[in-house]
């Protein structure tokens, strides 16, 4: 396996690690009265629409979701390893794992989303957190791409 299929891979896992923990750890979740999920108080997300993270936070504002938002999601857009875009939200959890199942779908790396190694024209990457604002502080789910 070339080092290029490698970091792929460690990426991918990270990703899909750092993910599951954020998405099954009922002590970062939201859970109000008794903690039963039942009761859970609303997620508060942090919502923006920047091209970056500096202005994603001094732009962005706090959001009370939807009952049918579990999830705060973040999308990363980069051309030519220049942030274009950052999104972040609401978002219905099946949905905010679809769009992230998106990021490594392909075994060949050339061919992923999410790829934000020099020597790739774009990426899109997409993570989800489910506790309040967890994506305001984008060092909590933005992979280490420096491998």
């Amino acid at each position: 396996m070339n080092n290029n299929n490698q970091q792929q891979q460690q990426q991918q896992q990270q990703f899909e690690s750092t993910s599951q923990q954020n998405l099954k750890n009922p002590a970062s979740g939201n859970y109000g009265a008794y903690g039963n999920p039942a009761y859970a108080a609303p997620l508060k997300c942090w919502t923006c629409d920047a091209d970056s993270f500096e202005l994603c936070g001094t732009s962005g504002r706090e959001i009370q979701c939807q009952a049918n938002e579990k999830s705060c999601e973040l999308e990363i857009r980069q051309r030519q390893g220049v942030i274009m875009q950052i999104r972040t939200g609401c978002k219905s959890t099946d949905a905010c794992k679809n769009n992230m199942s998106n990021n490594f779908r392909n075994r060949n790396p050339h061919y992923t989303q999410c790829r934000p190694e020099a020597g790739y024209t774009h990426s899109v990457c997409r993570q989800c957190c489910d506790s309040d604002n967890c994506v305001k502080d984008p060092e909590v789910v933005v992979p280490d791409n420096a491998n």
